[in-house]
């Protein structure tokens, strides 16, 4: 019984050293998505873990970007069932999925958001049945659900399903493209420097900052010595302190 559950991280690394056999679904699909880079890896690589995403009817995801690696393109091929993808601006998705969480009123609150979105035309819908591949691009946010089918479970929402199969096992066999120089740069910024030099390169602070920055280390520099103590105990009061707060 898999209503309103699921699992989005089943995956199969076909670079790994553990031999392990891989299902059917996933051996096929990874031999088909070798043959779409092959003379082209100067542009794109696979991503040797490829997924099969399954979940019952009534399962939503956050809105959510996927951030879990380098930068990438997602290729979904359902395989069963129905997956509804409502898409919207990254802030925006990552808000709703915020409040969402509140424990006072969250799904409600969520829903109120949602339904003023789609009055006000931000956002869009792409509804995937079986056999159908859908790509996304690595922008924006995206949540994803499995319409109910069921009228054990909400069958004043059938009517709102268009499109939807009558199946109750959404399945999805996914795998992810790396843009190749975009995938080689960030390779390169993050292994060959030993320092903290690659933060200043992500994550650049404004002058403003920078003066915050060094006037609050020249402070703790001062209260270590008053205090007599190191970096690590440092660390330690730090942490301590922030717990207490």
């Amino acid at each position: 019984n898999f209503k309103r559950m699921g699992s989005l991280n089943t995956t199969h690394d076909f670079n790994s050293a553990v031999v392990q056999q891989p299902p059917f679904v996933l051996e096929k699909f990874h031999t088909s998505m070798i043959e779409v880079t092959d003379g082209y890896k100067s542009h794109i690589e696979l991503n040797p873990n490829i997924y099969l995403i399954y979940k019952g009817e009534g399962y939503m995801t956050p809105y959510h970007s996927d951030v879990h690696t380098t930068p990438q393109i997602t290729l979904y091929h359902q395989l069963s069932g129905t997956s509804i993808f409502h898409f919207l601006p990254l802030l925006v998705g990552l808000y709703v999925t915020e409040i969402g969480r509140s424990q006072e009123g969250g799904p409600q609150k969520a829903k109120d958001v949602l339904v003023e979105l789609d009055q006000r035309a931000i956002g869009t819908v792409g509804v995937l049945n079986a056999g159908e591949v859908m790509m996304i691009m690595p922008y924006g946010s995206h949540g994803v659900f499995v319409p109910c089918v069921s009228s054990d479970i909400n069958s004043s929402n059938n009517h709102n399903n268009s499109g939807a199969t009558d199946a109750k096992l959404s399945t999805i066999r996914a795998a992810e493209f790396f843009i190749t120089p975009i995938l080689h740069k960030y390779q390169n910024l993050l292994s060959t420097n030993t320092n903290t030099d690659w933060i200043d390169n992500l994550m650049k602070l404004p002058d403003s900052d920078r003066a915050h920055l060094l006037t609050f280390e020249q402070h703790q520099l001062s209260l270590m010595n008053q205090l007599r103590i190191d970096k690590k105990e440092w660390f330690f009061l730090a942490r301590r302190m922030l717990q207490n707060w």
